[in-house]
Order: C-alpha cells, then structure tokens, then sequence
C-alpha cells in the first residue's frame, strides 16, 4: 500500500498563489491598453534576471495572457514598435555614458 505525502506548506503556497492570480487578474482586467503594454515592458525587461519570485513569474504570465486576449494585429505591431524604441533607447544611453 503506497501513500501520497502532501506537504501542508507546498499547499499553502499553492493556495496563496490562487489567491493572488485572482486579484492580479482583476486588477489587470481594470487597465488601460497602455497601462498594461507598460506593464509589458517591464516584466519583458525583468524577465532576464536569475533571481524572480513566484509572485512576478505569476504576474507576467497573467499579464501576458491579458495582453494577448486584447491584441489584435494592428497593437501588436504598435507594441513590438514601442520595445523597438525602447531597446533603442537603452542602446544610446549606453553610447552617452
């Protein structure tokens, strides 16, 4: 007879998360298309670092799926021209310094 141990705080963990993926989404459905693609910007320019919490990894992937419910061809082409700009921007402020 083989039994399943469950661990009580993996499960509080998973409830916590639940918890948060409902209010992240709420708050996210409540934002402006570009309130969310600037959201969008930062998550993309975070996403790189070694060290992210649960709670950001959830956030971007729920902002991420939001962002997608509400693109069409037209503001996808508009977002991927703003993290054009955006890379730009960075590039030449490393020039100036």
């Amino acid at each position: 007879m083989s039994t399943k141990i469950i661990s009580l705080d993996k499960q509080r963990r998973l409830k916590e998360l639940k918890r948060q993926e409902s209010v992240i989404k709420g708050y996210l459905s409540k934002l402006k298309q570009e309130e969310l693609q600037y959201e969008a910007n930062y998550i993309m320019n975070k996403v790189n670092e070694d060290e992210l919490s649960e709670e950001f990894l959830l956030r971007g992937a729920l902002l991420m799926d939001e962002l997608a419910k509400r693109m069409d061809a037209n503001k996808m082409a508009n977002t991927i021209n703003l993290f054009s700009q955006n890379l730009r921007k960075r590039l030449d402020d490393k020039f100036l310094q």
